[in-house]
């Protein structure tokens, strides 16, 4: 403990030890990154052949990883699918029991072709 706080004591001189023990974590000033697309890049992507489309969406409790250091927010359920700590894949049934029936490491590849 009493490195522990050494350590933060020389590297926070001004820093209040006892409330980052209480709060776990401190408040840090963060400027969010502005996004930028360019036209080109996305007319660039070939159009999917099949009905099979990927989405990806951002973990509502991190988002684009700003507050990715903080626990509380890593062990938050995804409000959608209740998930923690995991990557998952959400399929319909249907689907999931023809093409990607036997899912494995060996077979990853040739699956990962089939997609758009």
């Amino acid at each position: 403990y009493d490195y522990i706080q050494a350590t933060y004591t020389a590297m926070n001189p001004t820093g209040d030890f006892n409330y980052l023990t209480h709060n776990s974590c401190v408040a840090v000033a963060t400027t969010p990154a502005a996004l930028s697309y360019k036209a080109a890049a996305l007319k660039a992507i070939p159009s999917a052949a099949s009905d099979t489309e990927v989405v990806f969406y951002q973990k509502a409790a991190i988002g684009n990883g700003d507050f990715a250091n903080n626990p509380w927010l890593q062990e938050m359920p995804d409000p959608i699918t209740k998930v923690t700590w995991d990557n998952y894949i959400t399929m319909n049934p249907v689907e999931m029991e023809g093409t990607y029936a036997t899912t494995t490491i060996k077979n990853m590849a040739s699956i990962w072709q089939q997609l758009p």
